[in-house]
């Protein structure tokens, strides 16, 4: 009698189901993990300009305009360009495939004198590009964060589950 090595078509059938199902499972979990970590490096980036922003400001009474680097890739400094942000603190420019980032301040007011204006500098993070959700958002969405440490999502309070909130729970 004569075996033959291998498997049959009904073994090799049942991998091939398996392999789909865990696909199935896993790839839509995996691409939220991947738009969750995209979407946290614009928190991460605003946080450290509002330290820097408010170490700078209480040692000099005034804050920073940081320039607007939309190259994408990070800039080295010094750069003309961009004398602000390694003023700041920053060794890079903040580069993003997601995120362009930029401060308003008030580098020739001092602080004391727009306290009353309740903002001495702001923050943002604008989304470059969707961040593969399936819903496109409809316009780049803008992190905001001030001197008072207000965080804003498109100029408003963050709503729990919607838009970028969904992606950026502790933003808040």
């Amino acid at each position: 009698m004569s075996r033959k090595n291998g498997f049959t078509l009904v073994e090799l059938m049942v991998v091939i189901v398996i392999i789909g199902v865990l696909a199935a499972v896993a790839i839509p979990k995996m691409m939220a993990a991947v738009n969750k970590a995209r979407a946290s490096e614009g928190p991460q980036i605003l946080g450290t300009i509002s330290n820097l922003q408010a170490a700078y400001t209480g040692e000099t009474g005034s804050s920073l305009v940081l320039a607007i680097n939309a190259t994408g890739a990070p800039v080295t400094l010094p750069n003309a360009a961009y004398d602000n942000w390694d003023a700041l603190g920053f060794d890079l420019v903040p580069g993003s495939r997601w995120y362009n980032y930029e401060s308003t301040g008030t580098a020739a007011t001092p602080v004391l004198a727009i306290g009353a204006l309740g903002r001495d500098f702001v923050a943002t993070a604008t989304t470059r590009a969707d961040f593969g959700r399936g819903a496109v958002f409809a316009a780049p969405q803008i992190l905001t964060i001030d001197q008072d440490e207000e965080r804003l999502i498109n100029s408003a309070a963050p709503v729990a589950g919607v838009g970028m909130a969904q992606l950026l729970p502790n933003w808040r």
